[in-house]
């Protein structure tokens, strides 16, 4: 997570951060997810300091497809801090089983 707030923070002056930033901040959430069990439907509470890096990984890829201007991809990873902690299809990275 800390590598994708790098890259993000380098992003004005290097043309390959961003890109790199939003396989850090995939990486982050695809590991966090393994975690979670197969048909989890629950909350990922903020107040609960073991999902804080979820949060804060789902924060920098929403920033980082807002900075590559992908608004919907960003607009759907942000709607996800109200309820449902999932990522949408076509959004996250994509695992093989």
């Amino acid at each position: 997570m800390h590598l994708g707030g790098d890259a993000l923070d380098r992003a004005d002056a290097d043309d390959s951060a961003l890109p790199k930033a939003l396989g850090y901040y995939q990486t982050a959430i695809a590991v966090a997810e393994l975690s979670l069990p197969p048909a989890f439907t629950g909350v990922l509470a903020w107040g609960e300091l073991s999902n804080r890096p979820f949060h804060r990984a789902l924060q920098g890829l929403g920033l980082t497809w807002w900075r590559l201007g992908e608004t919907a991809k960003a607009a759907a990873v942000f709607g996800l801090r109200r309820g449902h902690h999932r990522i949408p299809a076509g959004t996250g990275p994509a695992l093989s089983s």
